[in-house]
């Protein structure tokens, strides 16, 4: 049986220019089937969220103060927009299909608003609602999440790999970077935090726990 949690050594870090717009892209491709079954899973997952047709891809974010208690930006509320209460870190609207080309969910954060109180912003993503329908990363097609900055497109870090391996085939739940607060500017790390939380109130459980 294998662990709830999988966490492997990862050593990337870089430099984040301080005024730096830090653009975070998800995206992957809808499930292959025909026009029926895609509309089918469409219909299910408006009317109870969730569809073994279909696959609901989610980022996510958790903002970590020194001073208050940590904030989970995610995807809920009518609009299905998220964002911390500085408005610093804002996330799109949530996108169910993987249909359109390049990113289908994308996360901002203005570093240049971020309070002085925030000293870390760890990035994840989900499944919602894996375990129920026994979904896991490597069911879905082409799976990738990218940061750069927005100012300059200069890529930072992106990840296919580690959606298609073996070791995903088990899991519905990736960690992939954090940003860390170091002296006026920032750092981004490399995170590789594979789990089986399928929703994001459950990861943020897990990170304030430790």
């Amino acid at each position: 049986m294998m662990d709830k949690v999988l966490r492997l050594e990862n050593s990337f870090e870089v430099e984040v220019e301080e005024d730096a717009v830090v653009h975070v892209q998800l995206g992957w491709d809808m499930k292959r089937g025909g026009l029926k079954e895609k509309i089918e899973g469409q219909v299910a997952a408006a009317v109870i969220g969730i569809s073994e047709k279909g696959y609901d891809l989610n980022l996510a974010a958790i903002v970590e103060h020194d001073t208050q208690e940590a904030e989970l930006v995610f995807h809920h509320g009518p609009g299905g927009c998220g964002a911390d209460r500085s408005g610093a870190v804002l996330l799109s609207k949530d996108d169910r299909s993987g249909f359109g080309g390049g990113s289908d969910e994308d996360l901002h954060v203005r570093l240049k608003e971020v309070p002085e109180s925030v000293q870390r912003i760890v990035f994840f993503m989900n499944i919602g609602g894996a375990n129920v329908l026994d979904q896991h990363l490597t069911d879905v097609d082409n799976v990738f999440v990218q940061i750069q900055n927005e100012k300059n497109c200069r890529v930072y870090l992106r990840e296919e790999e580690a959606f298609c391996c073996e070791r995903a085939q088990e899991y519905c739940c990736y960690t992939f970077a954090e940003l860390c607060r170091k002296g006026r500017g920032w750092v981004l790390h490399g995170v590789s935090r594979y789990s089986k939380e399928d929703s994001e109130l459950e990861t943020m459980r897990a990170f304030c726990d430790r």
